[in-house]
Order: structure tokens, then C-alpha cells, then sequence
């Protein structure tokens, strides 16, 4: 989960926090897990622990970017 510093519009609603999956789609805090919309900005099959893997955060004050480092699980390549 990452705190936002602002709230986030997304369907009707806002949220102050958003889910990050490993995956590579976000989700507000406030929906549920099955059932409400998600951003996808890099949905895919991936691991995230590999060496070098990791999802990144950098905050500023008025924007968040969250950036993905993966391995592939379907052929073990780099995804950034």
C-alpha cells in the first residue's frame, strides 16, 4: 500500500492510498479487491524479487510515480 500526500479521483470516489501489485496495476485502498476498477499501467505475469526487482516509489508534492523493475514469468526477461 502507498500513501498518497493528495486524494486520488478514480470512478466517482478518491482515496488517499493505493494497492501497487507486483503485478503492475494499481488499485485505491477503498475498493474492493475483485470487484471495482484498476489502472493498469503495466499489467503483467512478473516477479518483483528477483536481484535488481523491486517496485519504486518517489513522492513529491503534488504527483507520486511508481515504477516497476520485473522479471518476466513467462520467459525470465528484464521488464522495466
Amino acid at each position: 500500500m502507498v500513501a498518497l500526500p493528495f486524494a486520488f479521483p478514480f470512478y466517482g470516489g478518491s482515496s488517499h492510498a493505493v494497492y501497487v501489485s507486483p503485478d503492475g496495476w494499481l488499485q485505491p485502498q477503498d475498493m474492493s479487491y475483485n470487484f471495482h476498477p484498476r489502472s493498469a499501467p503495466l499489467w503483467a505475469d512478473l516477479r518483483t524479487d528477483g536481484p535488481g526487482d523491486d517496485i519504486f516509489v518517489q513522492e513529491y508534492a503534488e504527483h507520486v510515480v511508481i515504477r516497476w523493475n520485473a522479471t518476466s514469468k513467462a520467459d525470465a526477461s528484464d521488464v522495466r
